[in-house]
């Protein structure tokens, strides 16, 4: 049986040990084995639009003119408009709504849509990703029976998932390819002509249902 000093010296333990654990919890790094899945919903690399979205504003990499959207770079290619690479050292003045924090080696970074930013006194500069970063997008894909739209203005169209497989077709920008199958970075697909093939992920998008009822 405990009498009273036993039972306060095990309420002291207990709760230095709670106390402890909340403080490495919520002050230390995060664990580098750790991988965070964060959804950002970002255009894909490679998509041809007319025109900007509206509210984009341009921005500078060297002598390299781009614009940006809410986490999109675009650059101007005719007939339009493609989505590419965030460009290291470009700076924007805010970063998009619901991007993510986090710390290395006593430095901030912030995390949106694959790009790594840091603070300055101008805005936001684009940085490489930092060697411990733990972050993990996991952007929903279409399924297998669902329809995505070809956004490059040629598509090759290949014999299997890589760019060692022989191109067997080609589609253009907004043909409507049904989602056979998957492997990772490629939708097996069937064409409006009623063939197969494999095309990379990047260079589509996913087409929306339409709404009943």
């Amino acid at each position: 049986m405990f009498d009273n000093r036993s039972w306060k010296r095990l309420f002291v333990i207990l709760v230095g040990i709670t106390v402890v654990g909340l403080a490495s919890e919520g002050f230390a790094e995060p664990p580098r084995r750790r991988r965070d899945v964060i959804v950002h919903h970002v255009p894909h690399r490679g998509r041809v639009v007319r025109r900007p979205p509206v509210g984009h504003r341009p921005v500078w990499a060297g002598h390299r003119k781009y614009f940006y959207h809410r986490g999109a770079f675009y650059r101007r290619r005719p007939p339009g408009y493609v989505v590419v690479r965030a460009p290291v050292g470009a700076v924007v003045a805010a970063i998009p709504i619901g991007c993510v924090t986090f710390f290395v080696g006593g430095h901030s970074y912030y995390y949106y849509g694959g790009v790594y930013y840091r603070r300055v006194p101008s805005g936001y500069v684009v940085v490489e990703a930092p060697r411990q970063s733990v972050i993990v997008d996991q952007v929903p894909s279409p399924g297998v029976g669902e329809s995505v739209s070809v956004t490059a203005a040629i598509l090759n169209v290949r014999s299997g998932p890589g760019k060692n497989h022989p191109v067997i077709h080609q589609v253009r920008q907004g043909d409507r390819l049904l989602i056979e199958g998957h492997a990772p970075g490629w939708f097996y697909v069937k064409l409006p002509s009623g063939r197969f093939g494999w095309v990379m992920t990047e260079f589509t998008d996913q087409l929306l249902s339409d709404a009943s009822g």
